[in-house]
């Protein structure tokens, strides 16, 4: 298992290399205001450490409670259930001063459209990573970490979803911060810690490995309407647009699709590819994405090139 853990390991710190090269630090273009330094380093220790309990205190339950090669199948399924989560590490990044210059301006306007930008997009990259976790969970375990691993397969499908919502809460604790909510974001990480050991207490002994991550999920999806409340006034207007229910439809039919179709034999790759182009070409045949939000995805990725194009422009 070491090797397969270092390989799972070094793949989380690769997205979060990827990540902070695709989103890209804005830089401040006005001075945001005094910031009163020592008071923020010790509530974002704070805020760490209530994070780190929340995606670590299942694994702790785990070992308590089951023994032997299932705590070595939680754990595997835990660390790629992460990825998306590291990912979200950049996202804050990059986010957290745009947030914080627009907010100091007043521009409640441009906050909103940073706001559903970013959740629209994270929303669509943690749909497909789930979708692709689902319909291959077995092959992705023995992927990463051989056969003997395939057992973890329902835990990986129910986990990914749980982190998956983490995630989402933990980008909206950005926008929380930026809106200087950050005591806010640290009471109700520390109380969805206690939420957590209460359910791995009750979920564990009866469920096993299985149960240890549906107490994960449930805190998960219990942070997130929380955080939801705190930033109604900026998620308003993505979560009464027609993005939501589109997004689940068209996520419902891609499984659906992949659930009859015979991709058992396909490798975890190729299968992992066909439903990233089926999932994408369903968002453009349904207008969820356009050729713009796939131009400014290149510009993202491409930045010297795009601005290339632009002095082009520019000179005609």
């Amino acid at each position: 298992m070491g090797l397969s853990s270092y390989i799972a390991r070094m793949s989380n710190l690769e997205c979060l290399i990827v990540g902070l090269i695709i989103t890209r630090i804005p830089e401040a273009s006005r001075d945001p205001g005094k910031i009163p330094y020592l008071k923020f380093i010790v509530n974002n220790v704070f805020y760490f450490l209530a994070l780190y309990l929340l995606l670590n205190v299942d694994l702790w339950f785990v070992k308590y409670y089951i023994s032997g090669k299932f705590v070595g199948y939680y754990f595997a399924a835990s660390i790629l259930s992460k990825v998306p989560y590291y990912l979200s590490i950049a996202i804050s990044a990059a986010l957290l001063p745009s947030l914080s210059r627009s907010i100091h301006l007043k521009d409640n306007e441009k906050v909103k459209k940073i706001v559903k930008v970013t959740f629209r997009y994270l929303s669509i990259f943690l749909l497909l990573t789930w979708l692709i976790v689902v319909n291959n969970s077995e092959k992705v375990m023995i992927l990463f970490f051989g056969p003997d691993f395939s057992e973890a397969s329902d835990v990986i499908i129910i986990l990914m979803g749980g982190l998956s919502l983490i995630t989402l809460m933990a980008v909206m604790n950005t926008v929380m911060i930026a809106r200087n909510l950050m005591g806010t974001c640290f009471f109700v990480l520390f109380s969805l810690v206690f939420a957590d050991i209460f359910l791995n207490f009750l979920l564990i002994p009866k469920y096993g490995i299985v149960g240890a991550a549906m107490a994960t999920t449930i805190s998960g999806f219990i942070g997130l309407l929380i955080c939801t409340i705190y930033i109604w006034q900026d998620l308003r207007s993505l979560i009464f647009s027609i993005t939501i229910p589109r997004l689940i439809c068209v996520t419902f039919v891609v499984y659906l699709t992949f659930s009859f179709l015979p991709i058992v034999h396909l490798h975890v790759i190729v299968s992992a590819i066909m439903i990233s182009i089926v999932f994408l070409l369903a968002l453009l045949f349904t207008r969820e994405i356009s050729p713009f939000d796939i131009q400014m995805i290149k510009n993202s990725i491409f930045p010297a090139k795009a601005e290339k194009i632009k002095v082009e422009i520019h000179n005609e």
